[in-house]
């Protein structure tokens, strides 16, 4: 506000008409803030993942990690985020039987 300057962020790329970058504003990429981390204390089980990844990156990290034994909440596509995904509500393959991913976020 103070200088007058707009930002606007992309974090996976997915938006392929490229309707998340502004005109005169500062433009940032998150596409590197790529960690991944699996949290297991019993029987709460979580993954921590930077906005720069996609959920076919996920996915793949969370089979290779886990042995296939776990499965999680993703979005339709695999180029889609969970940034653009939980603020979209959460939609995904296994909504009908978990219910939107939205509800099972941790942190954000």
């Amino acid at each position: 506000r103070w200088h007058n300057m707009r930002i606007s962020v992309l974090s996976t790329g997915h938006h392929m008409d490229v309707r998340n970058i502004a005109d005169n504003a500062v433009h940032i990429v998150m596409t590197q803030f790529d960690e991944k981390t699996l949290l297991d204390a019993g029987e709460e089980k979580h993954i921590k993942v930077g906005p720069g990844q996609t959920f076919g990156e996920i996915t793949e990290f969370v089979k290779e990690e886990t042995y296939g034994e776990w499965a999680i909440a993703t979005g339709g596509d695999s180029t889609v985020g969970p940034y653009g995904w939980a603020t979209g509500g959460g939609h995904g393959y296994l909504s009908r039987l978990t219910g939107l991913g939205a509800d099972h976020l941790v942190a954000m």
